[in-house]
């Protein structure tokens, strides 16, 4: 029986309740204020000022500012919180984009309106009393989670910050491995109520939440989990599909210097010639039996190379698994790259070179991961948090004796790439919309469907051709599934065989559809939307390969000449433009305002027109 909570809950695997926050508003374009508050001032200062005098917005915190050379170039995004009385409103996001010429031409905001029914947080509370708090908020949290705890064992070391909140280092939880981090914030209702609330970073290995508890310890205000967890339809048993197999084609010299100079594999010697670089670690779950030495290729000659046995048992083609993952995640570190997801951006690196951002956070990729079961999944964190993704096996089981005894075929999806480049996916998401430093922008259920509808999208778009028709369609997934694809439906343009609506995804009765249907319409969207681009280009001429040739020169020109390069780099765009949570309506508008801003709004109609289509 699914446990009920006790407030408000944002959405994660273990159950779904209403979100606790959505964006209040977003500008596509600013004409009006771009003069007005960049006047000798710094940005920072312009910002704040436009957050006080615009919306009212007496307290506001920079959190990041990032200038980017996407999606203008010289645009820079500030990133604020908003505060009471030092303390921080956990869900209270604001984002503010300036030209390169300083004026302000974006904004979006969820900032917290005054409120009769709020509540504030005591300006003098004891330390104990502050642990009383958090000792009743955790043991809640945990049961929620179906463990119970002793609060005795608990300790609290109260930490420095700067500023009024208070915050705290929580030790001796049972079953985890790091420290527990608390702190006072506040949380804001989707009906604009303000409660006071510890927020408890818990990370468990397999999750990583983000609660934020009422004082009494009784209800949990807000939850989220930073891991991006994708379920997957599989084919049920009976059902006859032929799973895709062959041979391996061979990779050379992929690297794309732009995006990786010193390649893709670390220079130390302790890591030379194996799956270990400044973008990607690979390894590999051997239930404890041997140590990643004993199972990792090694090619000190930097040629990888395992044999691939079609129907073969795991372990038979472990290596070339992890090969095959390696370069397929490096590959999309740089066409990311060239796209604009870079350091400044808060790309996934272990040195960024100085050109930006935070260091110390490449993609640690775990394949065959026995906890997963037919799942797969990426944690992106903010910037400087390395990015996790794990990646289960998927089995088709067939009976095949009076007795019972099951026969199963392994499906690895080290082997399907549109599994591996649909989870490094939700590291781009993440870390672009809302900016690198705020994890919990993609936390509602209508942006947690955005969410995977990019990844749905940008695995289809890495297999788009030339002569691709329009009524091409396309599934997702097909090796770990057999043929059948992971999805309700292939995408494409036929709406008697897509059926799905903007209207159909929500149900004013039970809410919005699962996160992955409606992040499925999400994608088609997004396929409309190139098709319509493509044809307005000129067709197949209008496409290229070249965004992964590394001697490609000229590459913003390049991209914005293409069909299916464009239709990316302003997807790419527009989620820097969104608002933290976004809906479908505010992330057409961010596409409408990153065409406008890369081509003067010459493809508008064609956005309008694919959107419209599938009732947005």
């Amino acid at each position: 029986m699914e446990k009920e909570l006790p407030t408000i809950y944002v959405q994660t695997k273990y159950g779904a309740v209403p979100p606790v926050y959505k964006s209040i508003y977003t500008s596509p374009r600013l004409k009006e204020y771009r003069n007005l508050y960049a006047v000798a001032r710094t940005l920072d200062e312009a910002a704040k000022d436009f957050a006080r005098l615009r919306l009212g917005v007496s307290e506001a915190r920079v959190t990041s500012k990032r200038t980017l050379d996407n999606p203008i170039p010289g645009m820079t995004n500030v990133y604020l919180k908003q505060h009471i009385g030092c303390i921080e409103i956990a869900n209270a996001d604001i984002a503010v984009h300036f030209n390169k010429k300083g004026w302000l031409i974006a904004y979006s905001s969820n900032a917290y309106k005054q409120n009769a029914r709020s509540v504030f947080w005591h300006q003098r509370l004891s330390v104990q009393e502050m642990i009383m708090q958090q000792r009743r908020g955790l043991f809640t949290f945990f049961n929620y989670l179906g463990s119970l705890i002793d609060t005795r064992s608990i300790g609290f070391t109260r930490q420095k910050r700067a500023g009024g909140a208070a915050a705290f280092l929580v030790t001796g939880l049972e079953h985890l491995s790091k420290s527990v981090r608390s702190r006072q914030t506040y949380i804001q209702s989707d009906d604009g109520v303000l409660q006071p609330a510890w927020e408890f970073i818990v990370d468990r290995g397999s999750n990583y939440f983000t609660a934020h508890m009422s004082l009494d310890g009784a209800h949990i205000l807000s939850l989220t989990d930073d891991i991006e967890s994708a379920t997957y339809r599989a084919v049920p048993v009976g059902y006859s599909n032929v799973a895709a197999a062959g041979i391996l084609g061979t990779v050379r010299d992929a690297e794309m210097k732009d995006a990786s100079p010193e390649g893709w594999h670390s220079s130390l010697p302790i890591h030379r010639g194996r799956l270990d670089g400044n973008n990607v670690r690979s390894f590999i779950d051997t239930d404890g039996k041997k140590e990643q030495e004993e199972v990792q290729p090694v090619a000190t000659d930097y040629y990888f190379e395992s044999p691939y046995v079609p129907n073969g048992a795991l372990e038979v083609n472990a290596k070339a698994a992890m090969i095959n993952v390696f370069q397929v995640l490096n590959m999309c570190h740089d066409i990311f790259y060239r796209f604009g997801f870079n350091e400044k951006a808060g790309n996934f690196q272990h040195d960024n070179f100085g050109r930006g951002g935070r260091d110390v956070d490449p993609v640690d990729v775990t394949i065959h991961d026995r906890a997963m079961g037919e799942n797969a999944y990426f944690r992106a964190g903010r910037d400087g948090l390395g990015g996790i993704l794990k990646l289960g096996v998927w089995y088709k089981r067939r009976i095949i004796s009076k007795l019972g005894i099951v026969e199963a075929k392994v499906y690895d999806p080290s082997f399907d790439n549109d599994v591996i480049i649909h989870e490094v996916t939700h590291g781009l998401s993440m870390r672009l919309v809302g900016g690198a430093d705020n994890p919990y922008c993609l936390k509602t259920d209508e942006a947690r469907g955005m969410g995977e509808g990019w990844s749905d999208f940008v695995a289809i778009w890495m297999r788009m051709n030339d002569d691709d028709r329009d009524d091409k369609k396309f599934k997702l997934g097909e090796y770990v599934t057999q043929g059948a694809g992971l999805r309700k439906y292939p995408f494409g343009l036929d709406k008697k065989k897509f059926r799905m609506s903007y209207k159909s995804i929500h149900s004013t009765l039970w809410g919005w559809m699962e996160q992955h249907d409606s992040g499925t319409l999400w994608a088609n969207i997004l396929y409309q939307m190139y098709r319509n681009i493509f044809n307005a280009m000129g067709g197949k001429k209008s496409f290229t390969y070249d965004y992964k040739n590394p001697k490609l020169r000229n590459i913003k020109e390049h991209f914005l000449a293409h069909s299916n390069t464009y239709v990316m780099q302003i997807i790419v765009d527009s989620m820097q433009l969104m608002p933290c949570n976004p809906t479908f309506i505010s992330g057409r508008d961010a596409l409408i305002d990153a065409d406008a801003e890369r081509t003067g709004g010459k493809y508008m109609c064609e956005i309008y027109a694919a959107f419209a289509k599938w009732g947005v």
